[in-house]
């Protein structure tokens, strides 16, 4: 039963990371990940550049937290670390827009902003904001009553005014 789990887990690495990842010589197995790339690897020198193309690569890169399906207690301080970092990005590059006038971009961004984090009431401001800029108030209010919905379905809260 070991064996047959330890090469399911093998022929995934392969899958996932390439052929040459994993290299088996007898009873003996290893792991090269020379010829890897890692999209967090690629995600935190997009966030740690002061372009402003590298923070939205960040955000291309980005697809949910860190080991979603993982319960493990030491996954959770580098998981929060992750959230805390991509949060501000999003703000970063939807603030870097709007200043531009990229209406339409900072909306986008906003909306999946507020997608990623549903209860951060800046993300929702973002949305609000940018929606009365554009001329769409009714379009701003769906969206406040949206996250209204989900703060009392969620947690029994109404947001700051």
């Amino acid at each position: 039963s070991s064996r047959r789990h330890l090469s399911k887990a093998l022929y995934k690495l392969k899958q996932w990371l390439g052929e040459y990842a994993v290299c088996i010589a007898g009873d003996e197995h290893s792991l090269s990940l020379v010829h890897t790339r890692l999209d967090l690897t690629d995600f935190r020198e997009a966030i740690r550049s002061d372009e402003f193309v590298q923070k939205r690569k960040a955000l291309r890169l980005y697809r949910g937290p860190l080991l979603e399906d993982c319960s493990l207690e030491w996954v959770d301080g580098p998981r929060a670390d992750l959230e805390r970092e991509v949060r501000q990005i999003f703000q970063q590059v939807c603030e870097t827009l709007r200043k531009e006038g990229r209406i339409s971009e900072a909306l986008a961004i906003a909306h999946r902003w507020s997608r990623h984090s549903p209860f951060e009431e800046e993300a929702t401001r973002q949305v609000m904001a940018l929606y009365t800029r554009i001329g769409q108030p009714a379009a701003a209010l769906l969206h406040y009553r949206q996250c209204v919905n989900l703060l009392e379905r969620e947690l029994a809260l109404e947001p700051e005014t």
